[in-house]
């Protein structure tokens, strides 16, 4: 039996939309466990090439991933790889494969391991002081992600890089970019940044998002905050104009045997 799997291998979710197995004597038993529980078990019987084509995979692996908690502006949220056993058997060998899946609503180009870019369709972002904002990327033990910030110092600009290390390897981040944070690791005050960058390697490809610190004083700012194709938070504001439109409400009233109207203001 020969299949289109390759053990111990990295993908995406959605890079593993089928399976196919060729060259099979009998049936196909097939089984497929997610993160300890088995999520399916079934028989297949080939075509007349001796072919089995199961598809779907990638939403039986979608159905079982865990979105992680919104935690409300916390410094890091990170989402491990799922651990994907499939088991196909026919009447003369059993196959085992054991995969690495990160989670993706769509089909990408990038590869799932060791690729170093930004998981967000932005390049460039205004932030303000008190903005919640999640920059997402898959960290491999070659990862180094950087802040170059821009800041003022006595009226000159300056430039300082600053690293930031993490614990673990292998998984899914969503790196908190708040200001007050950058400005900690920096060592600078936010008062005096003009900009930063993000900036992540693996010392061969480098990807890199620009910050740049909206200094006006909006009345008011909405901020949503999401998941992003990858099952990690990522916000985006709006600081334009609110209008508000007042409702006007009636009600009718008797005193002294004559009807007087009264109004309310929502």
């Amino acid at each position: 039996m020969v299949t289109s799997l390759e053990n111990n291998a990295w993908f995406f979710s959605t890079g593993l939309e089928k399976i196919t197995a060729s060259s099979i004597s009998g049936t196909l038993n097939c089984a497929i466990t997610i993160d300890g529980t088995e999520v399916l078990r079934e028989t297949y019987y080939p075509d007349n090439a001796g072919q089995v084509t199961i598809y779907d995979i990638d939403d039986v692996i979608a159905n079982s991933f865990q979105y992680p908690t919104l935690n409300d502006g916390a410094d890091f949220i990170s989402v491990n790889p799922m651990s994907v056993n499939i088991t196909l058997q026919d009447n003369d060998v059993m196959l085992s494969y054991a995969l690495n899946v990160l989670y993706s609503r769509f089909r990408t180009s990038m590869t799932a391991y060791n690729n170093p870019v930004f998981l967000s369709r932005y390049k460039l972002k205004y932030i303000c002081y008190n903005s919640i904002d999640y920059i997402s990327f898959f960290k491999s033990n070659t990862t180094q992600l950087y802040v170059d910030v821009i800041y003022l110092d006595n009226g000159l600009s300056k430039k300082k890089t600053v690293p930031v290390s993490f614990d673990n390897d292998d998984l899914m981040v969503a790196y908190n970019v708040r200001l007050p944070k950058i400005a900690g690791l920096c060592n600078v005050s936010y008062a005096n940044i003009l900009s930063f960058d993000l900036r992540i390697t693996n010392g061969q490809v480098n990807d890199l998002v620009r910050y740049i610190v909206d200094r006006k004083n909006h009345r008011e700012i909405h901020q949503f905050l999401y998941y992003n194709p990858f099952g990690l938070p990522e916000s985006v504001s709006f600081v334009g104009l609110v209008q508000h439109a007042p409702e006007l409400e009636g009600d009718i009233a008797v005193l002294q045997q004559k009807k007087n109207a009264y109004l309310s203001l929502f």
